[in-house]
């Protein structure tokens, strides 16, 4: 290798280790062969836990917005079929079990004579939340915090819902509010131990924190129940981001030594009305989350003004 090549490997190294994106390499077989510091920081896997693998045999298990899994039609085997750049958004695997919202692209490496040897894959965080979470670690000094997940707790939650009906009834800006509940969450107490039943906790809140939009805020009701308060909302948006967070639990999990614990959530939405108070709002959306339990678990329930938008 000349000086000018070696120099300039160092370079190109130097940058893909020091940019804020993801980055990983895979050769035509699909095997990981790059993984840099920012994959690392954005999904808690380490070069040593991916370097080596396929990438179907990583613990990045993606899928796509409907919960599917993404293997075999995700942007990189387009991109080793067709040899053109692909990007998708997609949910990876974090380390700790809870679904991290990236935007994937991938981009084919071509050799000379324009023969493939690789796909480069660049993911960015999609996180969105940053804006609400910013001053959290001032609020953890405060009472508004729940101190075993992070989220807001219910006193802070009351709050925000009558100031929401405030400016509800001013402006007439419509928000919804949904009621969740970790379904068969004794089981996993009576089954696990107590210290299980609090990461699952911490699994689900993480999962809130990591796809709440800039405008939205969820914080822990008490015991295993969660609201999340949805801003500008209409039916058919509340009921689809309400499924979705019902998609990303039931596609988390919780690895301890050798056990994977996977827990659903059971959803009750609802949209503000005039009439409505803190306890009559609250109470309507986990009246619908009960129904959700009594048919099955793992739903979402939603009164609609007009059924046949569902």
């Amino acid at each position: 290798m000349t000086e000018s090549a070696f120099t300039q490997e160092i370079l190109y190294k130097h940058i893909l280790d020091n940019i804020s994106d993801g980055i990983y390499v895979i050769t035509p077989q699909r095997r990981i062969v790059y993984w840099n510091p920012a994959a690392e920081k954005i999904t808690g896997h380490t070069r040593q836990d991916v370097v080596g693998k396929t990438c179907c045999e990583t613990f990045l298990r993606q899928i796509d917005e409907e919960g599917s899994p993404s293997c075999g039609a995700c942007p990189g085997s387009l991109a080793l079929e067709d040899q053109t750049n692909h990007e998708k958004n997609v949910y990876f695997e974090h380390r700790d079990g809870f679904r991290v919202p990236v935007l994937l692209k991938a981009t084919p490496i071509l050799g000379p004579g324009g023969t493939l040897i690789g796909v480069a894959h660049i993911f960015q965080d999609n996180t969105t939340n940053e804006i609400i979470y910013q001053n959290l670690e001032e609020l953890k000094k405060q009472v508004y915090v729940d101190r075993l997940t992070g989220l807001f707790n219910r006193q802070y939650l009351e709050m925000r819902i009558a100031g929401k009906i405030d400016e509800f009834r001013r402006y007439n800006w419509k928000f919804g509010l949904i009621f969740i509940d970790v379904d068969h969450f004794k089981d996993v107490n009576d089954r696990y131990g107590h210290a299980a039943g609090d990461e699952i906790l911490k699994l689900v809140a993480q999962t809130f924190q990591a796809n709440t939009r800039p405008s939205d805020v969820f914080g822990r009701w008490g015991g295993e129940e969660f609201v999340g308060l949805i801003s500008s909302a209409e039916e058919q948006d509340l009921f689809k981001l309400a499924r979705r967070f019902r998609m990303l639990v039931a596609n988390s999990n919780l690895r301890r030594e050798s056990e994977v614990i996977h827990v659903t959530i059971s959803v009750g939405a609802t949209l503000v009305n005039l009439e409505d108070t803190v306890e009559s709002l609250v109470s309507r959306a986990d009246q619908l989350m009960y129904q959700s339990k009594q048919n099955g678990r793992n739903r979402v329930t939603m009164e609609f003004t007009n059924p046949l938008s569902t």
